[in-house]
């Protein structure tokens, strides 16, 4: 256990360490901001169980770390930022459940500009689009979802999606977008798949 009291930000700590496989597990509890903490850290192949329940920022966190396969249990409910956070992770197999309460950017999250990736399974993301502004205009990149890249995803992983977004269209705020790409959109052929894919466009989400 390496501690850090006292600090609240690692912004570019890890970034470019091209050698490292493993980090070590931090004392993370007092964490802000872990923007590009890890990015391009193309070896990275683990990370342990950070607390980042304090963490506000994972923009391009995890960016560019083409060998990292799964990510740990991890207390996202304040983050806001989560742009580009696994862009380019292409060996990436699974994703838990992740708190999306508080984001309010997701800009590009999983883009890869190829569908050459590894990708299976999705928790979901809890509660995407409650910090969501009734002023911000319909499609608004920075609400946008992008999946279609992800063309590996079970039909049980895009349910996890679709059924976790917030009722966004009680709330007030104006029509977004989940990209999930023709490839996924096939998988939902299942009843579940269906009310699922209803579910979201009932809830003021776009799905193509």
């Amino acid at each position: 256990l390496i501690h850090t009291n006292g600090v609240e930000s690692m912004e570019s700590c890890f970034r470019e360490c091209h050698k490292i496989k493993n980090i070590p597990l931090f004392d993370t509890s007092n964490i802000v901001n872990l923007d590009a903490a890890f990015s391009n850290c193309f070896r990275l192949e683990t990370i342990p169980p950070f607390n980042v329940s304090k963490v506000t920022n994972m923009s391009y966190a995890f960016s560019s770390c083409y060998v990292l396969k799964t990510i740990p249990e991890l207390d996202t409910g304040k983050v806001e930022n989560f742009k580009r956070t696994f862009d380019r992770c292409f060996r990436l197999i699974s994703l838990p459940k992740l708190d999306f309460k508080s984001a309010n950017n997701i800009s590009s999250i999983f883009v890869t500009y190829t569908t050459n990736t590894e990708l299976t399974t999705l928790g979901g993301f809890e509660n995407l689009g409650q910090a969501y502004l009734e002023t911000q205009r319909a499609h608004f990149v920075d609400y946008t979802l992008e999946l279609q890249y992800l063309t590996k995803l079970t039909e049980q992983s895009l349910i996890n999606v679709l059924t976790n977004v917030y009722d966004i269209a009680s709330k007030g705020v104006e029509t977004q977008q989940i990209i999930l790409g023709a490839d996924n959109l096939a998988k939902l052929t299942s009843e579940e798949g269906q009310q699922a894919l209803a579910r979201a466009t009932n809830y003021g989400w776009t799905i193509s």
